[in-house]
């Protein structure tokens, strides 16, 4: 694997004719491409951004694309490291965006998808092109355009941090072409309960889920996970307000409470709950440790 490559999208080196030629011999897309990591630089409508890329082959254009969100951290090439041997494994195609802290600062410009002004996520709503959010479709969008995928949807995953943006992304965006989610430890969480004050519900929120827009929250295969050792309560960065110990005093307790709430709140409607649960034994608060576990459930969703 060489780590060091680094590539813009949509630029194209200079090719000898003789590699055009075999290119229209072949009757097929030709591009350059090679197994193992790549750096890439996606244009965004904030800029260009920095997405990790992992190929176990060099065409993994069929491949399923399962894009891995990072933790606090904002540690995109770890991220998608720690999924490498189940990528190779299940014949995956890993993209792992990074969100900077200077450019997306701190749980308002991350984790709550940069969607309102303010220094809590909860002033004047910003355009859904500025979103954090928003910034999964320009890159997944990137990898279409440039022959890097043929899929038309991805896999989402999301630990800690990352798995804060990905339920709530998964609400604020809920055309957004995820055919399942695994979302792994969260710190808080936001049911989508409109009786609730924004972040912590959805009363007030920057966005607004409608009646379809929620039957399709629930009606996505999601996994719910969390280590049965995530019982940290000291050092660490899990919130602390009241409202977030409400829905437990641990992560672990935390996720079972978010479960609980969703499952609740999908039967007063008359929808399929397409969720599952599950605690991982001897994992603590530790991405590598529930990956394989994430892979076994999206190798299902081929």
């Amino acid at each position: 694997m060489n780590a060091g490559k680094y590539r813009h999208l949509f630029l194209r080196p200079w090719l000898t004719a003789g590699f055009w030629l075999s290119c229209l011999l072949a009757v097929g897309a030709c591009r350059v491409s090679a197994a193992g990591v790549e750096t890439l630089a996606v244009p965004t409508a904030e800029g260009v951004m920095s997405a990790y890329l992992y190929r176990p082959d060099a065409d993994a254009r069929d491949m399923p694309v399962v894009m891995v969100l990072h933790g606090v951290k904002r540690d995109g090439a770890q991220a998608r490291d720690q999924w490498i041997a189940a990528a190779n494994r299940y014949h995956f195609l890993i993209i792992a965006p990074e969100f900077p802290g200077a450019r997306y600062p701190g749980a308002r410009g991350y984790m709550l998808g940069n969607t309102a002004e303010g220094t809590k996520g909860s002033g004047v709503t910003r355009p859904v092109a500025l979103w954090s959010y928003s910034r999964i479709g320009d890159i997944f969008n990137a990898l279409r355009r440039d022959g890097i995928t043929r899929r038309r949807d991805y896999l989402l995953y999301g630990h800690s941090a990352g798995c804060q943006f990905v339920h709530r992304m998964l609400m604020a965006l809920p055309d957004a072409p995820a055919r399942a989610a695994v979302c792994a430890s969260a710190g808080w969480w936001t049911p989508p309960d409109a009786r609730r004050p924004w972040p912590y519900g959805l009363a007030g929120a920057p966005f607004s889920l409608d009646a379809g827009g929620e039957a399709g929250f629930f009606a996505r295969p999601t996994l719910i996970m969390v280590g049965d050792r995530d019982t940290r309560t000291r050092r660490t960065a899990m919130r602390k307000t009241p409202q977030a110990q409400a829905q437990g005093a641990t992560r672990l307790e935390r996720a079972g409470w978010y479960y609980q709430r969703a499952q609740s709140l999908a039967k007063q409607q008359p929808t399929p709950f397409n969720w599952q649960f599950i605690i991982v034994p001897g994992a603590g608060h530790q991405s590598p440790l529930l990956v394989d576990e994430a892979a076994r459930f999206f190798n299902q969703f081929k």
